[in-house]
């Protein structure tokens, strides 16, 4: 059992060693608490440099998260049918006119909208040799949310995540691509909205 137990720390401590660390940043421009006790919402999910299939995770992602908080009615975007309100005009910044729009026609509370992108994309996951020249990826992820009836918007978190290899870095075999930055990113973002909403108990 101690030769097992041994074995174990050891394998850890090479994979530990083995890996580039990621760092991640969270920037406010609003207060960081929600109220996710009542009201209806809406998710819309927009992303860079992201296929149509990612883009759907991340808003699926969200509602999922929200719905583990304790939030009942939620809803994507794409999931609704509106009657006066056209796809284009859910956009990352959503303007006056389609808050408006929403307020009049539906009987939705708040928007949030989730926007993932892949800054830059050059450390791969797995390396067999250093990279030729110091190399990064950043990703970053951000959510804000929109209050329908007031037309204000409410909420602004922003979280970056970055890791970077350079050439002399020989004993790292491991590292987070851009694509896993944004889902720690996403982890991050809905940990926060977590620990500072006022939800019901």
């Amino acid at each position: 059992m101690k030769r097992i137990q041994l074995f174990g720390f050891i394998a850890l401590s090479l994979l530990i060693f083995s890996c580039a660390l990621p760092k991640y940043s969270i920037v406010y421009e609003s207060p960081k608490g929600l109220d996710l006790r009542t009201g209806k919402w809406l998710v819309n999910s927009v992303g860079n440099r992201l296929s149509l299939a990612d883009k759907h995770y991340y808003g699926d992602r969200i509602v999922q998260g929200f719905q583990k908080m304790g939030v009942d009615s939620i809803d994507l975007v794409g999931n609704v049918w509106f009657d006066y309100i056209t796809p284009d005009r859910f956009q990352f910044e959503i303007s006056e006119e389609t808050l408006q729009l929403l307020q009049k026609t539906t009987d939705y509370d708040f928007i949030l909208n989730v926007k993932a992108s892949i800054i830059k994309d050059e450390v791969s996951s797995l390396m067999l040799l250093p990279p030729d020249k110091k190399s990064s990826s950043t990703s970053e992820l951000i959510i804000v949310v929109y209050d329908i009836n007031s037309g204000q918007k409410i909420y602004h978190q922003r979280i970056v995540g970055t890791i970077a290899v350079s050439e002399t870095d020989n004993d790292v075999r491991f590292a987070k691509s851009a694509a896993g930055l944004l889902n720690g990113a996403l982890n991050r973002g809905l940990k926060e909205i977590e620990e500072y909403a006022a939800v019901n108990k």
